[in-house]
């Protein structure tokens, strides 16, 4: 029998190195492959922490539209997955562009009036970070989903894409 705490001689100069590989008694397989569940087009719904107030949630909405048409095609459970935040995110899109106007709308009118306070001029921006906080908490609500192969089913949603 031999020593194993016995010094080993290293390989001679040349000699090619041991090969690398599948340890002995262990088989690779091929990857599993993981269903598309439509995750992006509700991630992408986080664009709106772009630290600028107006342009962030502008931003989420434009990209989770317009993410909807390359997602729908990898298969039932993304599509319809896909299709529930594009509808988030038209419906973002279209509230953002309404609740800009009304803010220009109010400012021109109290700037023509000589009005000062933050009420009625402000309310379109508490409106604004309202719909901001509700668009953060419907894409953490339907990232998950998603992501577990769920349908969120929006109720705040324009349904714009139907099934």
């Amino acid at each position: 029998m031999s020593d194993p705490n016995a010094p080993t001689t290293p390989p001679a100069y040349g000699t090619p190195p041991p090969p690398y590989g599948t340890p002995p008694g262990y088989q690779m397989g091929p990857a599993a492959a993981v269903a598309d569940r439509g995750t992006l087009t509700h991630a992408l719904g986080f664009l709106c922490f772009i630290p600028v107030p107006l342009v962030g949630i502008l931003v989420a909405g434009v990209a989770m539209l317009l993410s909807y048409p390359s997602v729908r095609a990898r298969g039932p459970i993304a599509r319809r997955t896909a299709r529930s935040g594009a509808n988030w995110g038209a419906t973002l899109l279209i509230l953002a562009i309404v609740i800009a106007a009304v803010q220009i709308v109010l400012t021109g009118i109290a700037a023509a009036n000589h009005t000062t306070g933050f009420l009625p001029t402000g309310t379109p921006l508490l409106v604004l970070g309202a719909l901001a906080i509700t668009h953060v908490i419907v894409t953490i609500i339907g990232t998950v989903k998603a992501s577990k192969g769920e349908e969120f089913k929006n109720p705040l949603a324009i349904p714009f894409y139907r099934s």
